[in-house]
C-alpha cells in the first residue's frame, strides 16, 4: 500500500473530493487521519460530516419504511411502502462525508456502504454534487476493533497508509497550534516519545500519539504544580512516558538561567548531546521569561524562572546571541520559533534592531521567514 506524509495525504484528500472518488485512509490511531480530512475542509471552507457507520444500523443509514396511499388499476385506494430519506446522508451544500472507522462497522453495515461508495447513495438518500467522500480505518496490527472489508467494498476506493508524522513537521504542527512550550520541549528532545504503539496486553491504556500530545498540552496548559502535570500526563501518555515528561519538566529548577543569561556564551556548556534535555528545558523556560519580561509580569512572578532570585528583564539581543551559540542548532531553531510565534511582526521588527540579526539571519534564516 503507498504510504503517504500529512502533506501528501491532504493533497490526495483534495484531489478525492474534486473528482469525486472516494480515498481511504489507513494508519494507527492518534496520527492525524481525521485531522487532515479536517484541516483540508477547514482551508476549503466547506463542510465536514463525520458519519460513523458502526453506531448506525442499516435501516437508519438506508430511511425508514412509511405507507402512502395510491389510486390502484380500478380506482380502489391502495396502500404501498416507500423508503423516507435519511438526514444522514447532505444532499446539499459543499463539503466531505468523512466515514470515520469505516472497518469498526459490521458486515451488516458495510453492505449499505457499498452502494453509497460506488452510486453516492443509500436508498433513496442521494448525496450531494458537491461532496466527496473520505473514510478512514485502524490496521489489524493495531490491537482495534476492526471487521475485514470486502474486496467488493475496497476495490471501490483509493487507499493510503498515514506515516505517523516526523518530528520536524510536528514541531511546525505543534508550535502552530500553539501547544505547551514543555511538551514541545521535552518531544523535540526525545523524537521516540512522539508515538508509540500501544501494548494494552500490559493493561497501559494510554500511550502517546501526536492526539495525545495535543490533548496532554491541552491541560497542562498554564499548571506549574508538578504533582498535578505528573497526574494528568501519566492519564494521557501513560506512566513510562509520563515519568521522562515528568523528570525534564523538573530540570528547570537545577539550572542556572541566569548565567546563561548574563553570559550567553556560556550555553555551550549544555550544548553537549549528552545534556540535550537540559538545554530544551532551558530554551522552554527562557521562552517563559521572554514572555513574563514583554508582557511587565510583577517581579513576583519573575522569581519562579529565576534560580538565583536576582530579577533582570533582558531584551530581545540576548536571546539571539544565546541562540547564535547554541551548537545544536536545532535547540536554537526551537528558541527563535517559540519567540516569533508569540508576536510574529514584534518580533522581526526587534529582531532588525539587533547587533547580530544578520549573522542570526545567515545561521536560521529559514525559520524566520
Amino acid at each position: 500500500m503507498l504510504r503517504v506524509t500529512h502533506a501528501q495525504l491532504k493533497e490526495l484528500i483534495r484531489v478525492s473530493v474534486e473528482r469525486k472518488v472516494p480515498l481511504m485512509i489507513w494508519g494507527s490511531p492518534g496520527i492525524g487521519k481525521t485531522y487532515c480530512a479536517k484541516e483540508v475542509a477547514k482551508e476549503q471552507g466547506i463542510d465536514l460530516i463525520d458519519l460513523r457507520l458502526s453506531l448506525f444500523d442499516p435501516t437508519e443509514l438506508k430511511g425508514l419504511p412509511a405507507f402512502v396511499d395510491y389510486e390502484g388499476p380500478d380506482g380502489k385506494l391502495l396502500k404501498k411502502t416507500v423508503w423516507t430519506t435519511s438526514d444522514l446522508i447532505p444532499s446539499s451544500g459543499k463539503g466531505i462525508l468523512l466515514l470515520d472507522e469505516l472497518n469498526m462497522a459490521p458486515e451488516l453495515i458495510q453492505a449499505p456502504a457499498y452502494q453509497l461508495l460506488q452510486f453516492r447513495q443509500i436508498g433513496t438518500s442521494v448525496l450531494g454534487d458537491e461532496w466527496g467522500i473520505i473514510a478512514t480505518g485502524n490496521k489489524l496490527s493495531d490491537q482495534t476493533p476492526t471487521h475485514m472489508l470486502s474486496s467488493a467494498l475496497v476495490n471501490r476506493i483509493m487507499h493510503v497508509e498515514l506515516n505517523p508524522p516526523n518530528i520536524d513537521a510536528w514541531v511546525t504542527w505543534a508550535l502552530d497550534n500553539a501547544l505547551d512550550d514543555r511538551v514541545i520541549g521535552f518531544v523535540i528532545s526525545n523524537p521516540g516519545e512522539l508515538y508509540k504503539i500501544a501494548d494494552i496486553t500490559t493493561e497501559e491504556y494510554a500511550f502517546p500519539t501526536p492526539r495525545s500530545w495535543e490533548l496532554t498540552s491541552r491541560v497542562i496548559l498554564g499548571i506549574e504544580d508538578i504533582q498535578k502535570v505528573q497526574h494528568l500526563a501519566m492519564s494521557l501518555i501513560g506512566t513510562e512516558t509520563g515519568s521522562k515528561f515528568v523528570a525534564f519538566v523538573k530540570l528547570s529548577q537545577t539550572i542556572q538561567f541566569e548565567k546563561y543569561l548574563e553570559n550567553p556564551k556560556l550555553i555551550k556548556e549544555i550544548c553537549d548531546i549528552s545534556k540535550i534535555d537540559v538545554l530544551y528545558n532551558f530554551v522552554v523556560n527562557v521562552v517563559k521569561y521572554w514572555k513574563l519580561a514583554k508582557h511587565k509580569i510583577s517581579k513576583r512572578a519573575m522569581k519562579k524562572f529565576d534560580s538565583s532570585k536576582k530579577v533582570k528583564l533582558y531584551g530581545i539581543d540576548t536571546f539571539v546571541k544565546l541562540a547564535i551559540n547554541m551548537e545544536q542548532r536545532e535547540a536554537g531553531a526551537l528558541l527563535l520559533r517559540l519567540l516569533k510565534r508569540q508576536n510574529e511582526n514584534s518580533f522581526k521588527k526587534q529582531l532588525l534592531s539587533c547587533k547580530d540579526w544578520k549573522l542570526c539571519t545567515e545561521i536560521y534564516g529559514k525559520y524566520l521567514i
